[in-house]
Parts: structure tokens; C-alpha cells; sequence
């Protein structure tokens, strides 16, 4: 139990780009726990904050002065950090697993893909009708140095693609602890916990794109081993540690045909494990930072929201952002919305309730997007258990092998 009171007894909120949470890698867990030390510096980064007070990475030497970011001439961000920070634990001296998985990085790429828009964000389609995927691959970790000891540091160079791609959250983001994955073992378990920590709706990926995802496509041809090898395992982990962890359902193929149909997709369901929650709150980057800082300027001064505030009505906030774009970066259309409101918001006997308020008419009119109610989410609920349950009759159902039937 010592293990999982001291994984709950600090939370440090990270933000991750959907684009690397569901970027293709087969990385060792060590490679990708340098991963989430490296968005941390990046999310100082764009914040302008003091990297020795933004991050956990504290080094041996009070005086050093790193974590450390410069740029070379062609605009690669050079980062140097201390090797304790990537250590599981108080007391590991294997430093040659840090080695291992640096080199591994250089080694290794990273690969993503998004739909291609023209400028005018229409999806672009090719001959055979299909939308446009573009890919990007890029080698996560160039020149890199170190030390092999608990006071010593690593310096690597980082591609400037894989910099921006660690701060774009125009395809979305995840927000998760960053102190419960630092502390995982398995890199499934990993990625599944960056991949539905915090959500409420079930998720569902076929098992292509899982492997995809993972770096498998070379590797367990039968769903069942897939399933029995990866996701099995890391829902264990998962059950054990964190605050967030998951229920899921095979589905099989509707293919037409007799006999067995092969499982090709599954369906996530999260779970939240109050029991594992920090206690005292969250600490750090908290996920509201990807709100436009002039926005969140005037929700503060103009209508009196509280940091905690904001993180609550975070969801209506973030989905009024990515939605009302208006014609540049900027945002100008919430922006502007929320400033011209502020005359009919004060004179209501509550600004804030005022401004959420309009702002989901305003989306649900102009948009057709709809913030979920409560009673929506119970009757999602509702269907998921369902589903559960019927997935769970059919597999009560399927032929038993021989040496089963006669037990």
C-alpha cells in the first residue's frame, strides 16, 4: 500500500497534444516517461514560465541551472535535464536504462497523420474519393550527451516539428497527471492512461489502429493475444494505481458470413477511481492555460471567474474556443462575444452563470454543437452497461473447448 499512497499524495497536471497522444511508436516505457518530461518543459515553454520553478526536474546541485531549453541556428530546441528526473524511484542507480532508451529514441521515429484541409478548412479528397491523410515522420532525439550518475545531466537536441507538434492542440489534448504516469511500469498501461484519463464518453478503436498507434503491426495477428497481451494487462495496472482507468468491450466483426467473427474493434469506457484522487487538489499547469490568455484576462477581471472557477466550466470554455475560430488563430469571434456580453451580463444577478449560459444558446444556434447534460450522460450510461451486458452474454454463449465441457 506504501506504493499507492505515495502516487496519490502529489498531482501535477500535464497537457498533451492529441496529435502525440495518438502518435504511432513502439517505445520502450523509459523512452516514453522522456516523452512526458519533455512536454513538461514545452508547456513552460509557451507559458513563459521559469523552468526550474514550472517543472518537477530539480536538480542534485541547487546552483545548476537546469532544466535547461536553448535553440540552435535552425530553430531545434536543445534541452538539458537532470538524470534524476527520468529515475523511477529514490535510490535507482541503473543508469543504463536511461542510456538504452535515449539511444532507442534516436533510433526510432515518430509518426502522425491528419486529415488535409485547404484554406478554407474544407476536407480535401483524392481521386478514389477518400480524404487526404497527411503523415509526418520525424526522429524524436538527435545529438544527445550525459552522465552515468545520480548528479548528472542529459542534453539532446529535439527536431523543431516535434517541438511545435508537443504545443499544437488545434486536433484536441489530453490533460492527465503527470507524477501517476511517471510512476507506471507498463507502456500500455501508459498510453491507455494518456488516452482516457478525465474523459466521460466511451471511446471505441479498432484494433488496427491500436496497433497502429503502438507500434504492432507486425505483432498479434489473433485479437485475442492483442487484447490478453496489452490491453489486459495495462487495465490491471491501471485498477490498481490510478485515478483513471477503463471497462471495455470486444466487438466482432458484422461481416457477413458463418461461423466465428474475429473482434476488431473495442470499446473503452472510463472509469474514475475517487479513491486514488489527489486529496489536496490539483498543483502545476492546470488544462485551462490552453484558453487563450486574453480570454482568460477578461473571465477574471470582467466577470470575476476563480482559477477553480474556470476549471470547472472548462469543457463550455474550450469547446467555445476550438468552435468560434473566427478568421485567424486569435479567436477574435469569442472574444469579441465575450466583451459585448459583459453590458447585459452585468446588469443579471450573476455574471458568470450569464456568460455560460449564452455561450451554450450561442454554440447550440450558430453551430448545432451541444454541451451534454447530466441526463444525457446517465442515458449513455444507461446504453454502456447495456452493451456490457449483452457483450458479456454473447461470450457466455460462444463454444467451449472440450477440456472445458468436461470439467
Amino acid at each position: 500500500m506504501a506504493k499507492e499512497e505515495k502516487i496519490i499524495e502529489t498531482s501535477k497536471q500535464v497537457v498533451q497534444s492529441y496529435l502525440l497522444t495518438t502518435a504511432g511508436r513502439d517505445w520502450g516505457v523509459y523512452a516514453e516517461k522522456f516523452l512526458l518530461r519533455l512536454i513538461e518543459i514545452a508547456q513552460c515553454d509557451i507559458q513563459g514560465m521559469d523552468f526550474r520553478k514550472g517543472t518537477d526536474m530539480k536538480p542534485h546541485n541547487p546552483s545548476l541551472n537546469y532544466p535547461l531549453m536553448t535553440r540552435n541556428e535552425v530553430g531545434d530546441a536543445i534541452i538539458t535535464i537532470p538524470i534524476k528526473s527520468l529515475l523511477p524511484d529514490e535510490g535507482y542507480t541503473n543508469y543504463e536504462y536511461i542510456r538504452e532508451a535515449i539511444e532507442q529514441l534516436q533510433t526510432k521515429v515518430l509518426r502522425w497523420e491528419e486529415t488535409k484541409t485547404d484554406k478554407n478548412g474544407n476536407i480535401v479528397y483524392n481521386a478514389q474519393g477518400n480524404p487526404v491523410r497527411k503523415w509526418t515522420s520525424v526522429q524524436l532525439v538527435g545529438k544527445a550527451t550525459g552522465e552515468d550518475d545520480e548528479s548528472g545531466y542529459i542534453t539532446v537536441r529535439i527536431d523543431t516539428d516535434i517541438w511545435k507538434a508537443m504545443v499544437d492542440f488545434t486536433k484536441g489534448f489530453r490533460a492527465f497527471d503527470l507524477n501517476i504516469a511517471m510512476k507506471l511500469q507498463s507502456k500500455y498501461a501508459l498510453r491507455l492512461y494518456q488516452l482516457l484519463s478525465r474523459q466521460d464518453h466511451p471511446l471505441t478503436y479498432t484494433i488496427e489502429d491500436l496497433k497502429k498507434q503502438w507500434g504492432l503491426e507486425d505483432k498479434y495477428p489473433r485479437p485475442d493475444d492483442f487484447i490478453k497481451r496489452t490491453i489486459i494487462p495495462a487495465k490491471e495496472e491501471l485498477d490498481a494505481v490510478s485515478p483513471y482507468t477503463f471497462d471495455y468491450v470486444p466487438v466482432k466483426s458484422n461481416a457477413p458470413g458463418k461461423g466465428k467473427k474475429p473482434v476488431t474493434s473495442i470499446i473503452f469506457y472510463p472509469k474514475h477511481q475517487l479513491q486514488f484522487d489527489n486529496p489536496r487538489g490539483l498543483k502545476g499547469f492546470d488544462e485551462t492555460q490552453v484558453i487563450k490568455e486574453p480570454i482568460r484576462r477578461i473571465l477574471r477581471e470582467k466577470y470575476g471567474f476563480q482559477w477553480y472557477e474556470l476549471e470547472t466550466t472548462f469543457d463550455i470554455l474550450y469547446a467555445a474556443q476550438r468552435t468560434m475560430t473566427g478568421a485567424d488563430a486569435e479567436h477574435p469571434e469569442l472574444l469579441t462575444f465575450i466583451v459585448e456580453l459583459y453590458r447585459n451580463a452585468v446588469k443579471s444577478n450573476d455574471k458568470k452563470k450569464y456568460l455560460i449560459g449564452s455561450l451554450k444558446k450561442h454554440l447550440q444556434e450558430k453551430y448545432n454543437y451541444t454541451i451534454k447534460s447530466k441526463k444525457e450522460l446517465a442515458a449513455e450510461e444507461k446504453l454502456r452497461k447495456m452493451a456490457e451486458n449483452k457483450a458479456k452474454k454473447e461470450a457466455a454463449n460462444e463454444p467451449k473447448l472440450l477440456g472445458d465441457i468436461f470439467k
